[in-house]
């Protein structure tokens, strides 16, 4: 582990308690900081575990600062530091052979070589989704369907978002098919993605009016009246699913609310 590695778990450690915190750490776990109280969080974390780095000649210093603060008995409400934290740690701890587990406890693993090899610590559903560009916005009304790996659920909370997103541009309080039709149907839509004059615009835009209509029945309808226990997602087809919601999602930023229709 060189200094740089460890600037890096500090910086992710600082953020996670505040100055008080770090002192009351340092006392109970019997670490030597040298710095004041008022100095940089990080800096702070990183001058303890060097003085008993060096004093020890082991890295079991850093070890045990790692799981006093990633006890997770102190993130009861802040899961999503939790796990940010989590992945973002165990992402570096991968190159010098650790790994911290859910349960706050750091385990020796074969070291990794390659970046590709560190993000397969990661959550596997977590790295795959950035991986495929799924929606920002998907990926943040999603989150706790994400973070549990929750695949009935994230398919369904995915169409809520898409939707959501549909009756915000076209001020409609429907829902499913009945809000896709009522948003692109007509001679005089009340949503547009272009101009709306030619047949290759006029195409596009009842191409989107079908693709939001498929996502409503293949997967927004059954999820809303089928038990999860009955349900046979499966992870490729999850991601199939996200790949397909995400790109309609996409396809709404180009959509805008036609003001010369009028709603009655």
């Amino acid at each position: 582990m060189n200094s740089l590695q460890i600037t890096k778990i500090c910086k992710i450690l600082g953020e996670l308690l505040t100055g008080q915190e770090i002192t009351i750490m340092f006392a109970n776990l019997g670490i030597n900081c040298e710095l004041p109280d008022i100095d940089t969080k990080w800096k702070r974390i990183y001058n303890g575990v060097a003085n008993e780095c060096n004093k020890n000649n082991s890295y079991d210093p850093m070890i045990k600062i790692i799981e006093y603060i990633m006890s997770p008995s102190l993130f009861v409400e802040r899961q999503n530091d939790f796990t940010d934290a989590l992945d973002s740690l165990n992402t570096l701890l991968s190159f010098i052979g650790l790994k911290l587990l859910p349960t706050g406890k750091v385990i020796k693993v074969t070291p990794a070589t390659t970046l590709d090899e560190a993000t397969e610590v990661v959550s596997r559903l977590k790295a795959d989704l950035h991986r495929f560009s799924i929606h920002p916005q998907i990926l943040a009304f999603c989150r706790p369907e994400i973070i549990s790996e929750n695949l009935f659920h994230l398919i369904f909370e995915s169409c809520k978002c898409l939707l959501a997103e549909l009756r915000s541009i076209s001020g409609l309080d429907l829902d499913g098919s009945t809000l896709v039709n009522r948003c692109f149907e007509g001679s005089n839509p009340i949503i547009v993605m272009n101009r709306f004059q030619t047949d290759d615009e006029k195409s596009d835009h009842n191409g989107l009016r079908s693709l939001l209509n498929a996502i409503v029945y293949l997967y927004r309808n059954p999820k809303a009246h089928t038990p999860k226990y009955l349900s046979n997602d499966t992870y490729q087809s999850t991601i199939e699913a996200l790949i397909i919601i995400s790109r309609a999602r996409y396809a709404l930023e180009k959509c805008v609310r036609n003001y010369t229709h009028k709603i009655n």
